[in-house]
């Protein structure tokens, strides 16, 4: 029985980040909601027949939390009727430190439910409010002790940085603050500014300023030297956590393996095929069947995903002996001249048969990637 991580994109939002440009969807009737499940709950009926046994599960968005705890039921009766699971499997649901009813964490343990990841994003009072988040500080600590207290014992927190009128010294103070907290998974980005946000407009309206280049890249210093001194494991470019905590779901995409991913927009990548439901909500909810336009990967797009992905784990890397072994090629020498330049350059290393990022190329890595496209 083929084992597969499972994704499930819950698209509703009580209130859109000025950030953000997922699909995600505000002002939602409960009748609409209720419906978008009945839907989910068929769509994963659709791979009933071809029995699998799912390793990770994770619940995205939007705004998971905002479901009802009848929801969650419902879509998990549908889930365990329709697959397998492995053993141990790691059930994870991004939570929003306030749009979430604390009374439902015991439910979601009962359900199966055995890791948390919240978006924090900052500690700083003044800069949630710029980035038009809808909690505030307290609602941090509140949540975080009450999943304690309902037995999560993996929990992820959600931190950016580069954010506007965010200098080193506020950066400094969230980390210690999240780290206070004691999690086991700590996932950071940089902010990522998307021309179709209001954000961004805000910006190019010169109503907001980003901090400066060298003191987003503080900041990211910042953080690998206290993560670092607390004992968490720097395993992919945004990711750290405690040993055998790293995000297994995540892994699944990190290292190029198969998913299926369930609702409006989500992406699968499924015996050798791509495919990506529609973004569009309305359609979503009037479709009658599931049979997507699958798109069958062609080896060279595989091959080079295959490459920027197993780059990003920064332990783990590369391995061209799994490489060789899955594309019938040798790696050093389809990238000859390529690896010869990365390393000259500094940012690459190789031991053994895996090859690694340096910690130079940690803020180049797209850089480094675009190396492996070929033409």
């Amino acid at each position: 029985m083929p084992e597969i991580s499972l994704y499930i994109h819950i698209p509703f939002c009580i209130k859109r980040c000025s950030y953000c440009d997922f699909i995600t969807f505000t002002n939602n009737p409960a009748r609409q909601i209720d419906k978008y499940v009945e839907k989910i709950c068929q769509e994963l009926a659709h791979y009933q027949k071809e029995n699998l046994k799912l390793k990770t599960i994770f619940f995205g968005g939007g705004t998971p939390s905002v479901l009802k705890i009848e929801a969650l039921e419902k879509i998990f009766a549908t889930i365990n009727k329709n697959f397998a699971f492995s053993a141990e499997p790691e059930i994870t649901i991004e939570i929003n430190p306030v749009n979430l009813s604390r009374s439902n964490l015991k439910k979601y343990k009962n359900l199966g439910i055995n890791r948390l990841s919240m978006g924090v994003q900052t500690f700083n009072e003044k800069l949630l409010a710029e980035i038009n988040r809808d909690h505030q500080v307290k609602d941090i600590y509140q949540t975080y002790q009450a999943a304690r207290e309902a037995g999560f014992k993996n929990f992820n927190l959600d931190l950016i940085f580069g954010l506007p009128g965010q200098t080193a010294e506020d950066w400094e103070v969230t980390i210690e603050k999240a780290l206070n907290l004691k999690p086991e998974h700590i996932s950071i980005y940089g902010l990522d500014l998307h021309d179709n946000t209001p954000l961004y407009e805000e910006v190019e309206r010169k109503e907001k300023e980003l901090p400066p280049e060298k003191e987003s890249i503080k900041m990211f210093e910042i953080a690998r030297k206290e993560l670092r001194k607390n004992n968490f494991r720097h395993y992919e470019i945004s990711n750290w956590s405690q040993p055998g905590k790293e995000a297994k779901h995540n892994l699944t995409y990190w290292r190029n393996e198969e998913y299926l991913g369930i609702g409006v927009s989500a992406a699968s990548y499924y015996q050798k095929k791509r495919f990506t439901n529609t973004s569009d909500l309305l359609v979503y909810l009037k479709k009658e069947d599931f049979e997507n336009d699958q798109l069958v990967q062609k080896q060279k797009e595989e091959l080079e995903e295959t490459v920027f992905l197993n780059l990003r784990l920064l332990k783990e890397g590369l391995d061209t002996a799994v490489f060789k072994k899955r594309f019938s090629l040798d790696f050093a020498e389809y990238y000859q001249e390529e690896l010869s330049e990365l390393f000259q350059q500094g940012l690459l290393q190789k031991k053994g048969t895996k090859l690694r990022l340096t910690t130079k190329a940690l803020l180049l890595s797209n850089e480094v990637f675009a190396k492996f496209l070929k033409d």
